[in-house]
This record gives structure tokens, C-alpha cells and sequence, in this order.
């Protein structure tokens, strides 16, 4: 399975730099979005999510979208293994 993961984080949120310490560790790569840019907030709020950190699973082969809420390693494996 091709895919891509998103991260909407800051580098001031605890369970943010804990998700990305996660994904470093288990060599998962991913796109980090710091909502320190209002461009990249504004990106956030088109999701209508205020909350952080937010990953955006994109299975390339189907091309859909799963939202991860929060710190939620399981549920990305899940995803990934899908």
C-alpha cells in the first residue's frame, strides 16, 4: 500500500512531539504541518478541527482519507496495515 501521512502538530504540544518521536522511532515518514504558520492554521480550520495533533492518512491507491485524532500510534498501524 502506497500512502502519506500528514501531521498538523506544534512543537509546544506534548502529545505532538511525542507522536513525531513515535514516527521517527518506527521510521514512518510523514509530512509535518506546524500550526505556528497561520497558512498551515488556516489549512487546519478548512478541516474544521481545532485540535492537535491531527494526521491525515492518504491512501495513495484509493486515494481516501482516514483523520487520526490525538495521540493514536494503534490506530496508525492500523491504518498502515490495513
Amino acid at each position: 500500500m502506497s500512502y502519506k501521512l500528514i501531521v498538523y502538530s506544534s512543537n509546544s504540544c506534548r502529545h505532538c512531539v511525542k507522536l513525531k518521536k513515535w514516527l521517527d522511532a518506527n521510521h514512518y515518514s510523514y509530512i509535518n504541518k506546524d500550526v505556528a504558520s497561520e497558512k498551515i492554521m488556516k489549512e487546519l480550520e478548512e478541516y474544521n478541527v481545532n485540535s492537535i495533533p491531527f494526521t491525515i492518512f492518504h491512501d495513495e491507491t484509493t486515494n481516501k482519507e482516514e483523520w487520526v485524532f490525538g495521540y493514536n500510534p494503534k490506530r496508525i498501524v492500523d491504518l498502515i496495515n490495513k
